[in-house]
């Protein structure tokens, strides 16, 4: 009956919602049908959320989106996004080739390790070619990190990253598209929407926001401002020429 689970063909027999409906006995059909396995084969879901508690910059995670369709103003066309997973603390970085990608990460854990006197102790990536190299090996051997990587199909094994980068894109979109302004300025606001989202909530911290669990100090969002709002720069004195000229040029905010 087109392979359909044994369970619901022994509810039809038992209910009787069908006629000469005649079982064998369960021995005879009790096993793996090659069928079936060929043609329901499925992963099992994974967690939606870790459990696992981790010390401060214990564990760090990458992930690497582009070429984004549109390059930036200044040829920027893929995306890094770093993750402090204690603290779900975000950097990001505009990169022209994805060559960039070891050397920004070396970088970002340079700047987590000197801003927390910590050394991290271990690194999870995709397998992609920009991550999985000689160069990122030798530097995670030099330096005592355990480099971490996922299985293949299996990016919910980086989710951490993987979301921060969707959520981050989300509101870039969001806030490029209010603002009117040209698609080759989304480097500008993934900037900024990274900073933000470390003023934000996430349920992978309790009362508390990813700038306050890394730094230990209560942010005040007084300084954000609407992307792409109007503002008026002050032009210095020295710049400006004669009594007559304007102390000001009006400007839009872009991060």
């Amino acid at each position: 009956m087109g392979h359909i689970g044994p369970r619901t063909i022994d509810l039809m027999q038992r209910k009787g919602f069908v006629n000469r409906l005649d079982l064998m006995a369960p021995n005879d059909y009790d096993h793996v049908c090659t069928g079936c396995a060929h043609g329901k084969s499925h992963r099992k879901p994974m967690p939606g959320t870790s459990n696992t508690k981790y010390g401060k910059i214990e564990l760090v995670v990458v992930d690497l989106t582009g070429p984004i369709s549109v390059p930036t103003w200044d040829g920027y066309v893929y995306v890094l996004v770093v993750i402090e997973v204690s603290c779900r603390y975000p950097v990001g970085h505009l990169l022209k080739s994805k060559e960039e990608a070891g050397g920004a990460v070396r970088d970002v854990i340079a700047m987590l390790e000197c801003q927390s006197g910590l050394k991290v102790k271990r690194l999870r990536s995709d397998n992609g070619s920009e991550f999985i190299n000689s160069t990122m090996n030798k530097f995670c051997q030099w330096n005592g990190i355990i480099y971490e990587t996922t299985l293949p199909y299996l990016p919910q094994q980086n989710g951490i990253a993987e979301r921060a980068i969707a959520i981050i894109f989300k509101m870039v979109r969001c806030m490029l598209h209010s603002a009117s302004l040209s698609l080759r300025y989304w480097g500008e606001v993934f900037l900024y929407a990274t900073h933000i989202r470390s003023l934000l909530l996430t349920s992978g911290l309790d009362s508390m926001v990813p700038y306050k669990a890394w730094t230990g100090r209560k942010p005040d969002v007084f300084h954000l401002q609407i992307f792409g709002s109007i503002g008026w720069a002050h032009i210095p004195k020295p710049v400006h020429d004669g009594k007559l000229q304007s102390r000001a040029v009006k400007v839009q905010m872009l991060g």
